[in-house]
């Protein structure tokens, strides 16, 4: 097992301490990695201690484990771990993100937490999925897991859904450079990232292994703010970052950067680079691109060492950016799509939620071979192109709703199945229904469902959307008096401008092919108004569209 910042002369290494670090830190490197022979180093007491990128089981071991359970609605901090401490969340589900903490799991965050481990923990994002970037990074903008640390600290098996940035590995607030590198994420597991899927903005070397980011807007950024203290101490020369064993996917995802319009879907960069970042060194690992990044390309930083790498291109026409020696590109969704699903195998995974073997996944056998429809750049200097025509980013199909009407409680006998807007007012009261039939998918199962309303006269409350206890009514009959009642919430829209279409999350309640209907109230005293399925403008109607896998 090898320390993530020893130097040990290949490109395969996680890169050699830094030099700015205080000289007892590259001190106790050098000890501890002499008392490295069985994985287990010594504490100052003599007492077993998890090594340098310790397993989850070598974590869990020893004595100072701090067990956590159950659901944490508020954030869960330590400001000051201490030395040689486990945080056992394999139970923990923390959803305090963004509403009650922007930082639901912070550790370290006045003092590095020093060869800290973190076993577990499930960050779930309680905020709309429709949310453009720009709303997501003025509102929003946090980690699900901030861990600064110190010597070394390793997270494992952490899962992430619906947040900002996923995982950020930190110096010590006031301390940076003096802490910070030999950082672990082993057997992650993220979905639906808005923006770095791992925001290393501190420049920390390290190591990411083993890992499925299924959705991210942007993979791994290394670009701190220009300004703060890591643009004044660049990555000495040997540190790395290493992407070990990785499935990355950038995902197309409403309102990409700069544009502030949920209609329009896209994503950021696979690496987020800059001139103080480390060397990368990707090795085994696939990355799938639905399309060309906005406002940029998806290049590898300029010096990527990589082997045995692919990219799985879906955009069409020439792959946009350039990549090093040992990166392949094809056009074939079937080699992310079988590497996604011998991950999930391998780790367990019946959901994201259900992993049984997330921290001792099986082993993972053989790299899969570079598929045979590839081409390879001479140079890192050298963009591809494509060989073939291929697939549409992402399998998606789209669905009209198949009836739609205002009710209104002023009104409770009265049908307004016909009229081409669909009103929410709270004084007096006025819900909208919306029907949709999901037919055939193809034996393929989904992953994503969002609810396209375009907005006709807008207000500072776009309305909450719920689910309802039946879908027996019709149009042409429905009205506040005999209207199946409400269930529970789905999603909400913040403030919303006529001529624009918005975006409302229902992934929880659309499973597959069958009929589904939607309540849509809101509180504020200003109504808003959608389109409906009357409107004359056909691309105006709702629309319900499911993404498929």
């Amino acid at each position: 097992m090898l320390y993530p910042n020893a130097r040990c002369g290949g490109p395969g290494t996680a890169g050699a301490p830094r030099a700015r670090r205080f000289a007892r830190h590259t001190i106790s490197v050098i000890v501890l990695a002499a008392l490295m022979l069985s994985g287990l180093a010594l504490t100052s007491a003599g007492t077993a201690a998890a090594g340098p990128g310790a397993s989850a089981a070598e974590c869990l071991a020893r004595s100072g484990v701090t067990k956590l359970g159950g659901t944490y609605s508020s954030q869960y901090k330590v400001a000051s771990p201490g030395a040689d401490r486990t945080f056992d969340a394999r139970t923990a589900t923390f959803t305090a993100y963004p509403f009650s903490s922007k930082y639901p799991f912070t550790l370290g965050s006045n003092n590095p937490g020093v060869r800290m481990c973190v076993v577990g923990g499930t960050v779930i994002g309680q905020q709309s999925r429709s949310l453009t970037w720009d709303q997501m990074k003025n509102q929003h903008d946090g980690d699900g897991l901030r861990m600064a640390g110190n010597d070394w600290y390793v997270a494992d098996g952490l899962r992430v859904d619906n947040v900002e940035d996923g995982f950020a590995p930190r110096g010590t607030a006031g301390k940076y450079p003096m802490d910070g590198d030999g950082f672990v994420l082993r057997n992650a597991y993220m979905k639906y990232i808005r923006d770095d899927c791992v925001e290393n903005d501190d420049i920390a070397g390290g190591l990411i292994e083993d890992s499925l980011f299924d959705g991210c807007n942007t993979g791994i950024s290394e670009r701190p703010t220009q300004g703060t203290p890591a643009w004044n101490h660049p990555a000495p020369p040997g540190e790395t970052l290493t992407v070990d064993r990785v499935l990355l996917r950038l995902q197309a995802m409403p309102g990409p950067r700069g544009t502030n319009d949920p209609s329009v879907l896209g994503h950021g960069q696979l690496f987020k680079w800059s001139s103080v970042a480390n060397k990368l060194v990707v090795r085994d690992s696939i990355f799938l691109v639905e399309k060309k990044p906005n406002g940029g390309d998806a290049s590898f930083p300029s010096g990527t060492v990589a082997k045995n790498v692919t990219v799985v291109w879906l955009g069409g026409g020439s792959y946009p950016g350039k990549i090093p020696s040992g990166v392949k590109i094809t056009t074939d969704r079937s080699v992310w799509d079988k590497a996604r699903d011998h991950w999930l195998a391998r780790h367990g995974c019946t959901s994201f939620t259900s992993c049984s073997k997330l921290h001792n996944p099986d082993p993972y056998g053989e790299p899969s071979p570079a598929p045979t429809t590839t081409s390879s750049p001479a140079s890192s200097a050298d963009p591809i192109s494509s060989p073939a025509p291929v697939a549409s980013p992402a399998v998606q199909k789209s669905f009209v709703a198949t009836a739609d009407a205002t009710i209104r409680k002023g009104y409770p006998k009265k049908n307004y199945g016909k009229s081409v807007a669909l009103a929410l007012d709270s004084s007096p009261e006025g819900d909208s229904l919306l029907k949709f039939t999901v037919g055939d998918l193809g034996g393929k199962k989904v992953s994503a469902a969002w609810i396209v309303l375009w907005c006709t006269d807008g207000g500072p409350d776009g309305g909450g959307t719920f689910s309802m206890t039946g879908s027996s009514w019709s149009e042409s009959t429905v009205t506040w008096a005999n209207a199946p009642s409400m269930g529970a919430m789905v999603g909400t829209l913040g403030p919303v401008v006529a001529g624009k279409a918005y975006l409302v999350d229902v992934t929880s309640v659309v499973a597959g092919a069958g009929t589904y209907s939607f309540r849509a109230s809101l509180e504020s005293p200003k109504g808003a108004r959608y389109a409906s399925k009357e409107s004359t403008t056909a691309s105006q109607r709702p629309v319900l569209v499911v993404e498929l896998v």
